[in-house]
C-alpha cells in the first residue's frame, strides 16, 4: 500500500470513530492490519480506543478491541488503566470478553485478577481492586526479594486503601524498614504522608516505637520532594494521633429526655478545636453516657455519629479505640434491629484498633435474641371448676 494510500485510510478510521461510524471502521481496519506492522496496528488501534474510552461509546470500544493482536503490549495496558480511571464497567466486561475470545480462558482469568489489581493499584482504585479479590487473585504473591508484591506496589503508588484490604486477607507485609523508607522516597509530600498515616491505621507501624521515627526520618531526609514543612505537617499527624489518647473534662451536664441527635450538635472546645458531644464525651472517658441515653432510645448511635471527624481529623471510633474502650458500643440489643450496621461499624474500624471488637460473639447474642423472641408465651389454659 503507498504511504499516502496508508495515510488516508489512517485518517479515514480516525474520522470514523469520531463519528462512530462502525462500517467505515470494518472495511479499512483489515486493510491498515495487513499493511501494517503488528507492533505499529496494535499502537495505532489502542491510540484510537482512547477517544471511545473518554467518550464512553462502547459499540466503537468493542470494535477496536476486537482488532488488538497483542494483548501485553504495554500501549494496551495504558489504555486499560485508562478504562479503570474513567470507571467504565461495561468497557471491562468488553475488554475480558476479547481477551478470553482472541486469546484463552487462562490468559482472560489473568487480566481479570493480576492485571486487574495492579492496574488498580496504579490508578489507585479501590472498587477494581476489590474486584480483583473478588475474582480470586493471588494476593500472597511474593517478589524476588520475598516481599509481599502487592504491598511494595501500593507503597510506590501511595495508595492507602489496598493496606487493609492486605491486612483483612492475612498477607504477610514485612520488609526491611530502610527498604520500606526507600520505597517512599520518590513519593510527593502529600502521598508520603498518606502512606505513613495508612501504615499506622493498619497497625505496620507505632508511634511508640524507635523504628517508626527512623522511618519518618529517613523517609524526610532521602525524599524527592524533601522540604521544611515536612516535619511541621508530621507533628500535626503525630498529634491527631496523640490527641485521641488525651484527656479532657465534659463539663456539660444534660437534661432528662435528651437524644442522640443532640449529641451531634458542634461546638469549640478550645480555639481551632471543633468537636461533637460524642467526642467530647468520649475524651472524658463518659461514654457510657451516650450509651445509656442510646438504651433510653432503644436504638444504637448511628455511623456517621461514630465516624463523624473533630476538626484534627479523629473518628469517635479512633478516640474509643486508642483508649481501649471500643468494647462499650457492644450492646446486643442495641444493635439487633440493625446488625448489618454493627457489622459495618467493625469492617470500617482502623485495624489497629479492630481487635477490640467481638463479632463472633455478638452473632451469637443475636442468635440469642432471635431465638427468645421465636419462643411462644404458654397458652392461657382455664381449667373448669369441680362440681
Amino acid at each position: 500500500m503507498l504511504l499516502d494510500k496508508l495515510v488516508e485510510y489512517k485518517n479515514l478510521c480516525q474520522a470514523a470513530v469520531t463519528n462512530q461510524d462502525h462500517k467505515v471502521l470494518k472495511k479499512f481496519l483489515p486493510m491498515l492490519a495487513t499493511s501494517m506492522a503488528d507492533n505499529e496496528f496494535n499502537c495505532y488501534v489502542t491510540e484510537l480506543m482512547k477517544g471511545p474510552v473518554d467518550q464512553r461509546h462502547d459499540e466503537t470500544f468493542a470494535l477496536l478491541a476486537d482488532h488488538i493482536n497483542n494483548f501485553e503490549n504495554s500501549h494496551v495496558h495504558r489504555v486499560y488503566a485508562k478504562i479503570l480511571n474513567r470507571n467504565n464497567d461495561k468497557q471491562l466486561d468488553i475488554f475480558h470478553k476479547t481477551v478470553e475470545k482472541k486469546t484463552n480462558a487462562q490468559n482472560a482469568h489473568r487480566y481479570r485478577t493480576e492485571v486487574l489489581l495492579k492496574r488498580a493499584i496504579e490508578t489507585r482504585s479501590t472498587k477494581y481492586a476489590l474486584r480483583a479479590v473478588k475474582n480470586g487473585v493471588d494476593l500472597h504473591k511474593r517478589s524476588s526479594m520475598q516481599m509481599s508484591e502487592y504491598f511494595c506496589m501500593a507503597i510506590e503508588n501511595a495508595h492507602a486503601d489496598m493496606f487493609a484490604i492486605l491486612k483483612d486477607h492475612d498477607v504477610k507485609t514485612r520488609m526491611p524498614d530502610f527498604i520500606l523508607s526507600r520505597y517512599m522516597t520518590d513519593l510527593s509530600h502529600k502521598d508520603q504522608l498518606d502512606v505513613l498515616n495508612a501504615l499506622f491505621e493498619t497497625g505496620y507501624l507505632d508511634w511508640d516505637q524507635p523504628r517508626s521515627q527512623q522511618i519518618i526520618r529517613e523517609t524526610a531526609f532521602y525524599g524527592r520532594y524533601r522540604n521544611e514543612n515536612f516535619y511541621r505537617v508530621m507533628d500535626q499527624l503525630k498529634e491527631r494521633w496523640d490527641q485521641r489518647k488525651r484527656h479532657m473534662k465534659f463539663l456539660a451536664r444534660f437534661k432528662p429526655g435528651i437524644r442522640l441527635e443532640d449529641l451531634e450538635m458542634t461546638y469549640r472546645r478550645e480555639p481551632g478545636y471543633t468537636m461533637t458531644c460524642f467526642h467530647g464525651l468520649a475524651l472524658a472517658d463518659e461514654f457510657n453516657q451516650v450509651m445509656n441515653i442510646a438504651k433510653e432510645q432503644n436504638r444504637a448511635p448511628s455511623l456517621s455519629q461514630l465516624f463523624a471527624k473533630e476538626s484534627k481529623g479523629n473518628t469517635v471510633i479512633d478516640i474509643l479505640g486508642a483508649r481501649k474502650k471500643l468494647g462499650v458500643l457492644e450492646d446486643a440489643q442495641l444493635w439487633y434491629r440493625n446488625q448489618q450496621a454493627y457489622f459495618n461499624m467493625v469492617s470500617r474500624t482502623p485495624h489497629v484498633y479492630r481487635d477490640q471488637f467481638n463479632p463472633n460473639e455478638m452473632q451469637r447474642k443475636f442468635a440469642r435474641i432471635k431465638m427468645n423472641k421465636a419462643k411462644k408465651p404458654p397458652a392461657n389454659i382455664r381449667r373448669r371448676p369441680k362440681p
